[in-house]
């Protein structure tokens, strides 16, 4: 596939690629409660899906696995570009 000269332009640059595992909400005097060896209890099953967001935008969703020692993600799914195209539109820029 060849690529267009603006994609040759911004194809290197760097973007945060995060996996969002979990959210839960506590209040200031659990957080200050932390010590080292606290566990944290979040609302969600093991075996949900884990969403893939790249700049803070749902890319899609996959699960946790272990390639070599290290944590990763398989993707089972992508969003479809229309989607990425709304999720962006309601995006400030900072």
């Amino acid at each position: 596939m060849d690529k267009s000269p603006a994609l040759k332009a911004v194809s290197d640059v760097e973007v945060p690629v995060a996996v969002k595992l979990a959210e839960t909400t506590m209040s200031l005097e659990e957080i200050l409660a932390l010590r080292p060896g606290s566990t944290l209890s979040f609302p969600q099953e093991t075996d949900v899906a884990l969403k893939l967001e790249v700049d803070g935008v749902a890319l899609g969703e996959g699960y946790a696995v272990e390639r070599a020692g290290q944590l990763g993600l398989q993707l089972e799914k992508l969003q479809e570009r229309s989607q990425h195209s709304a999720e962006n539109a309601g995006r400030r820029t900072e």
